[in-house]
């Protein structure tokens, strides 16, 4: 008759630290690839709300320049080229942009702040209401000119929105043609 054996199969020391290694290196990699989503998934979210605050700007000259028709000014009342404004949504009352010329892109008129309205609805305005965002908006307006060298009726406007992230500055700019589009085609 045999003797039944008193060794018992086990983990070397070594197959332990290796295991262990193993598993390191592999919680390592998920910790990595979470907080480099994390950051990717927040630099398009700055880069969605910056778009939208430059398409945001065109669209507000776009409705200043119709309010003025309205209210049977010329179709530029209040804005000429060459020149940076900023332009803020101020309600439903007529006109219900604000248009403010620059003298200088200076960082503290141009930021945008977060605030709240009274339905509890979330907007960005140059006024110091709420709290600061990191983004700061400007509108550059050009007149173009045409092939005498004189100049239309059509105006650029380029909406620029400026903002850091991670030690980066970025910025997005969104352009448009504007017309006095009551004389007809261009």
């Amino acid at each position: 008759m045999k003797k039944p054996s008193t060794q018992h199969s086990a983990f070397t020391l070594v197959e332990v630290i290796i295991g262990v290694a193993i598993l390191s290196i592999v919680m390592a990699s998920i910790t990595v690839l979470t907080i480099v989503s994390i950051q990717a998934n927040q630099a398009n979210v700055n880069r969605l709300t910056a778009y939208y605050l430059a398409q945001e700007g065109v669209e507000g000259l776009r409705n200043y320049r119709d309010s003025n028709w309205m209210q049977n000014y010329t179709w530029d009342k209040s804005f000429s080229g060459g020149t940076d404004y900023k332009i803020d949504y101020q309600s439903l009352s007529a006109p219900p942009w604000e248009l403010t010329m620059l003298n200088n892109i200076d960082p503290d008129t141009t930021l945008l702040y977060l605030a709240t309205d009274e339905y509890g609805r979330n907007y960005y305005t140059h006024q110091e209401e709420g709290e600061a965002s990191k983004f700061h908006r400007y509108l550059h307006i050009t007149r173009v000119a045409n092939d005498d060298g004189g100049e239309e009726d059509i105006i650029e406007v380029t909406a620029i929105v400026e903002w850091e992230d991670h030690g980066r500055e970025l910025d997005i700019q969104v352009s448009s043609l504007l017309t006095d589009w009551r004389e007809g085609p261009i």
